[in-house]
């Protein structure tokens, strides 16, 4: 009996905070595996610009105008009655 009820016993290994981020450097780091896992991924909104930014050089104006509607998500002008 307890051979058949050894796996319900046994807990299950954690991935650890460094095991996790090894995985999405080797995941992110091979672009072909990224584009076939974004193949079936509808991204819109703020991800897309995040998405888009990645793709980007920092001084590029685009990624300036991008970074610039990230950053100002929610901020409204200040109208004087």
């Amino acid at each position: 009996m307890k051979l058949l009820t050894c796996h319900i016993t046994i807990k299950p290994s954690e991935i650890t905070f460094k095991e996790q981020n090894q995985i999405l450097d080797h995941i992110g780091g091979k672009n072909k595996i990224l584009e076939t896992i974004l193949e079936d991924v509808h991204i819109d909104g703020v991800i897309s610009n995040f998405y888009e930014m990645d793709m980007l050089n920092e001084n590029n104006k685009r990624y300036q105008e991008l970074y610039n509607k990230i950053i100002n998500v929610g901020e409204y002008d200040i109208v004087e009655k």
